[in-house]
């Protein structure tokens, strides 16, 4: 089963606080971090993944399984969008927008939506099964290798009731 994500590019930066942070300063920034997080996803979920901005230049290139289309600017990444979902080339398709208004007309049987903040879950998800295949180990807090005893009294002796 081919699976494609189509990706509303600056409309996803612009709702997650990790791209977010760097706006309006550092938008080169937000969009590399972004598409670096795209990439990671589309190796470990397989899914193709085209990420549309709108209005900066026009271009297309390819970064693994991640094609990234820049507009003409002052067009809009919908008509892109809406293009790409009509594809018949597969047989699951999501699209990932918050613009209400894009999701209705992108939505039919084999065409999902999705809201960005899903689209966040995905790569956090992406991000830390690179980071276990990598080795790299998730952070572990003292509290959590006590025994449930010792944290209650510690959390007693906290409030001031021992």
């Amino acid at each position: 089963m081919k699976r494609k994500l189509i990706v509303d590019g600056f409309n996803v930066i612009h709702h997650l606080d990790k791209y977010k942070k760097f706006l309006p300063n550092d938008l080169d920034s937000a969009i590399n971090l972004f598409i670096e997080d795209l990439v990671g996803l589309s190796g470990t979920s397989g899914e193709e993944i085209c990420v549309v901005f709108d209005g900066v230049s026009k271009s297309t290139r390819s970064v693994a399984d991640v094609e990234i289309i820049f507009t003409d600017k002052g067009k809009t990444a919908d008509a892109i969008i809406e293009r790409l979902s009509f594809s018949e080339d597969y047989d699951d398709v999501a699209v990932v927008t918050a613009d209400y208004q894009e999701q209705k007309v992108v939505f039919r049987s084999n065409v999902k939506r999705m809201a960005p903040r899903e689209l966040g879950d995905k790569l956090g998800q992406s991000r830390d099964e690179i980071n276990e295949e990598k080795g790299v180990k998730k952070r572990v807090f003292l509290e959590d290798t006590l025994p449930d005893e010792v944290r209650e009294k510690l959390e007693k002796m906290r409030r001031g009731l021992l």
